[in-house]
């Protein structure tokens, strides 16, 4: 007797492995039961017959006529075996009617050939969708359809092509499988809450997308719907009890209890006043600290909002109790400002601070390296380098990872596992819709910053079309000469023949042609680390006042006296990096001016642009790009592991989501979801999220 959890061998009875299985087995899907999660590209109903008076575009249609006239032609075309191909162009009229409607096959075999030839004068029916050609509907290679079968009504599904396997065989291997089998997947939703959120059950909702055993007659758009509910339900539900057993074995962990640390003292090493933001965060980092458990904390504040003061008070609450801390950044430039921020700011500490970077001689790494193993280096920054084999802690207990998203989810991982219990701390400038939140880091802990420091000015941003770009320029110009400095960004280094976009080379000589007078430089990711430092560290110092970028400023660029920030072809840049770019001016008291340089008119008015000029709060913008740009890779940066989802999506579907999380704790009591929780810790399954 067959079991859902079977492998897809025993639908066919075959000791050996098919080709099609093989297939298969190559996109993991191993079992009876993944094989339920491939849905269909398509799945509907044929049509019953009707007259031609009905024929609506991009509808499927079946019919009956007679053929009025055929008109046949060589394509050029070669099929298999070298066969001859016809391009066949068939009128038809309605015979309850004198409407009729053109029926066309391109590169069309023999077989069809003759057989719309021989029905010339003769009846013939077919079926197909409509679309228009100069002012007249016809129906592009339809199917021709048997007397005898006429008014039958099927249900067609077509599968997608599923790693090199063609739908006709993935179709065949899904005719095996038993109605009455997939009516024992198992359901642990009550008859009340399906009803009340309009849900079909677990087994209804995969025959309805599979269309098995469902009569044409009473299919609906409604009840494929109901079908589609369920199976979001699902797909949800399963994600969120893996993020529950993830944290529930995480704080099952053992970590050091870190105790006594006067936070408001600390409060006074800054030279401004922390927000009540920052300082609630603190607090929940100071409860995490003296729980016994390892912290997994991520903290999301918009540009600006002081995520860097928290990552130094956090760290201090470790090193005072000396234990180790790692602080790993994208960029080098990010991490080397860090470095001075925390020298800065510690300095009357006497805390040993290092900076490791993958530039250093093989000298300097090691002798760091040592200092790391003996305990010697309380606080250690870097790039990638930190996750490194050869990078050995003493006793590190707090991992802090800024800019959590430009990094792989392995590498983030591989750096909290050089601390026994060690406490991880996630920093974003990106504020995370609430949606992405639940599904991305869903067994961590969350806390948000949304007020902003006092001394942080509001940023005035701009579209400028190409009418406005000479006032732009003087514009610039007027800031440049009261002292102050600008970014110019483009969205690309090189020419693209296929891209009418700006690039760096070209942007640098026209801005030296229009200030001859002042200091230029270029900046990009290609450039080597050493180059980009100098770069960095002299428009830092103000011996140059206009820097011309790629996006690789987008992070740990902090210079106080920039005030203009200017993107070229800002249709290329996510919602997320413009608000990014943008928060790089306005640093230093003085205002800030964001100028968002178009090359159309008709781009002035897109909702995206408008999105960015209308608003700075960054929570409303990330919800904005969600939508515009939909749940795909938000945040420029692809994660490995990340969950691929068959159904759901966090956009439409976010009311779904939220059902879910309303009514796990109720449903964890379940004995089915009990086991199937079970079930997936056996699998030590780790959902790649930390």
């Amino acid at each position: 007797m067959l079991n859902l959890n079977d492998p897809l061998e025993k639908l066919v009875k075959s000791k050996k492995k098919t080709k099609s299985i093989e297939k298969l087995n190559g996109a993991n899907i191993f079992t009876i039961k993944d094989l339920l999660w491939c849905f269909p590209l398509r799945a509907f109903p044929t049509p019953s017959l009707k007259a031609f008076s009905s024929i609506r575009e991009d509808e499927l249609f079946k019919g009956e006529g007679i053929v009025q006239g055929v008109r046949v032609t060589p394509s050029f075309q070669k099929g298999k075996g070298r066969v001859n191909l016809s391009n066949i162009s068939a009128t038809v009229r309605d015979r309850h009617s004198d409407e009729t409607i053109t029926l066309q096959w391109f590169n069309a075999y023999p077989g069809i050939r003759q057989k719309i030839q021989g029905a010339q004068g003769a009846k013939v029916i077919f079926m197909g969708k409509p679309g228009e050609f100069k002012g007249k509907l016809q129906i592009v290679t339809p199917d021709l359809i048997n007397e005898e079968d006429k008014d039958e009504q099927k249900f067609i599904v077509q599968y997608p092509t599923i790693n090199g396997l063609a739908s006709q065989y993935t179709k065949k291997l899904f005719d095996l499988i038993p109605e009455d089998l997939i009516g024992h997947y198992e359901e642990y939703l009550d008859h009340e809450f399906l009803n009340k959120n309009k849900m079909l059950s677990l087994p209804e909702s995969f025959l309805v997308f599979h269309g098995k055993g469902i009569n044409p007659i009473n299919y609906s758009p409604t009840l494929k719907e109901m079908a589609r509910k369920r199976l979001v339900f699902e797909e949800f539900f399963v994600e969120q009890l893996k993020f529950n057993i993830r944290k529930k074995d995480r704080i099952q962990e053992k970590a050091p209890i870190f105790k006594g640390h006067k936070l408001n003292a600390s409060f006074q090493l800054f030279p401004f006043e922390l927000t009540e933001d920052q300082k609630k965060v603190l607090n929940e980092i100071q409860k995490d600290f003296g729980a016994g458990t390892p912290m997994a904390r991520l903290i999301q504040g918009d540009v600006g909002s002081g995520k860097t003061a928290i990552a130094i008070l956090a760290s201090l609450m470790i090193t005072e109790h000396h234990q180790q801390v790692a602080l790993m950044c994208p960029t080098e430039a990010l991490a080397s400002q860090h470095f001075k921020t925390f020298q800065e700011i510690l300095g009357s500490k006497e805390v040993k601070i290092e900076l490791l970077l993958g530039g250093l001689k093989i000298k300097q790494k090691n002798e760091i390296y040592s200092k790391l193993e003996n305990g010697e280096v309380d606080i250690i920054i870097g790039t990638h380098a930190l996750f490194q084999d050869a990078v050995k802690f003493k006793n590190l207990a707090l991992a802090i990872i800024d800019e959590q998203h430009k990094f792989g989810v392995n590498q983030r991982i591989k750096l909290v596992s050089k601390g026994e219990g060690c406490h991880s701390l996630l920093l974003t400038a990106t504020p995370i819709p609430r949606s992405l939140s639940l599904t991305n880091y869903g067994d961590l802990d969350i806390s948000v910053i949304k007020s902003m420091p006092s001394n942080r000015k509001k940023i005035q941003t701009r579209i400028v079309p190409p009418d406005n770009f000479e006032k732009f320029l003087r514009f610039l110009n007027t800031r440049i000469s009261m002292g102050e400095q600008a970014y110019i960004v483009v969205p690309a280094i090189e020419e693209n023949p296929e891209l009418d976009i700006a690039t760096l080379d070209k942007v640098t000589e026209r801005f030296k042609g229009f200030f001859p007078k002042i200091k230029i430089a270029s900046l990009h990711g290609q450039m080597n680390g050493d180059d980009k430092l100098e770069v960095f560290h002299q428009f830092l110092k103000n011996e140059s006042q206009l820097l011309i970028s790629t996006s690789v400023i987008e992070v740990g660029i902090n210079n106080p006296n920039a005030t203009v920030m200017a993107l070229l072809n800002p249709e290329r840049f996510g919602l997320s990096s413009i608000h990014q770019l943008r928060g790089r001016v306005g640093r230093g008291g003085k205002p800030g001016f964001c100028f968002l340089i178009i090359d159309k008119v008709s781009l002035a008015n897109t909702p995206r642009l408008k999105a960015i000029e209308s608003t700075q709060d960054g929570f409303e913008i990330s919800e904005a790009d969600l939508e515009i740009r939909g749940q795909g890779d938000l945040f420029g940066t692809n994660q490995s592991g990340g969950v691929i989802r068959k159904v759901a999506n966090i956009i439409e579907d976010q009311d779904i989501l939220f059902l879910v999380r309303d009514n796990l704790s109720k449903l964890l009591r379940n004995p089915i979801v009990k086991r199937k929780a079970e079930e997936i810790e056996k699998e030590k399954y780790v959902l790649n999220t930390v």
